[in-house]
């Protein structure tokens, strides 16, 4: 089926009452995910993902695709990751398993594997190209739960981005709130690199601190929604 893009702005306005998590039981949600995936391993892969173009999110529907300039969500999980490709992602190299790749961004499995900080192909300037980047990409993963779904939506953040979503989070910390305990706004700011290329930056803006009642109601959601994503890839796309 192909899809439409539909120019739709994000409701900010909060009301956590609108959540669909919060009409059901969790229980309800694992029999929904036994019943409709059965045994079925699931990647961030398999889940929507949001994507970038220009200073717009493309956001994946069911029959048409949602183009807004801010997303609007609560990140209820989050992990780091690394791959590295001996030929580079640019030869087709996403299409197979990387060289060496590591699910938590410290320790690397594969060639050459180890710990991932101590690795010269972990370090700023490694790039094959030349560039001031790193030879071994570190993305982090983020799973936003938006109102109206009961699974969330996959936000794959680019090396380029990583440093404003350490200040966001650690800034959360400082507050001692943890962050699926907010409400996070997410925009696209245009930025240029060291050669003049223009990308897009990711920029996180907190909307509103939740209520203690829905957060708990959230870290049980994340844990149950753990037990059903099993696998994890860290192929770049």
């Amino acid at each position: 089926m192909s899809k439409e893009k539909e120019n739709v702005e994000l409701d900010t306005g909060f009301d956590f009452h609108e959540y669909a998590i919060m009409n059901m039981n969790i229980d309800n949600l694992k029999d929904i995910i036994r019943e409709n995936l059965g045994d079925e391993d699931v990647s961030q892969f398999d889940l929507r993902k949001a994507k970038v173009e220009g200073k717009t999110w493309i956001i994946p529907g069911i029959d048409k695709d949602i183009e807004t300039k801010e997303l609007v969500g609560i990140v209820i999980m989050k992990k780091t990751v690394r791959s590295f490709w001996e030929k580079g992602i640019d030869e087709g190299a996403d299409t197979i398993p990387p060289d060496c790749a590591s699910e938590d961004g410290e320790v690397g499995v594969g060639n050459p594997g180890g710990i991932c900080y101590k690795c010269p192909l972990s370090q700023w300037g490694s790039d094959p190209k030349g560039g001031k980047g790193q030879a071994c990409s570190k993305r982090t993963i983020l799973y936003i739960l938006q109102e109206e779904d009961i699974l969330p939506l996959v936000v794959l953040v680019p090396p380029s981005s990583l440093k404003n979503f350490k200040s966001y989070f650690l800034g959360l910390t400082s507050k001692n709130i943890p962050f699926f305990g907010v409400k996070t706004k997410f925009t696209i700011e245009e930025a240029k690199n060291g050669n003049g290329i223009k990308y897009g930056m990711i920029i996180p803006t907190m909307v509103e601190v939740l209520e203690p009642q829905f957060t708990n109601q959230l870290r049980i959601y994340s844990e149950t929604v753990k037990t059903f994503l099993k696998r994890t890839d860290v192929y770049s796309e």
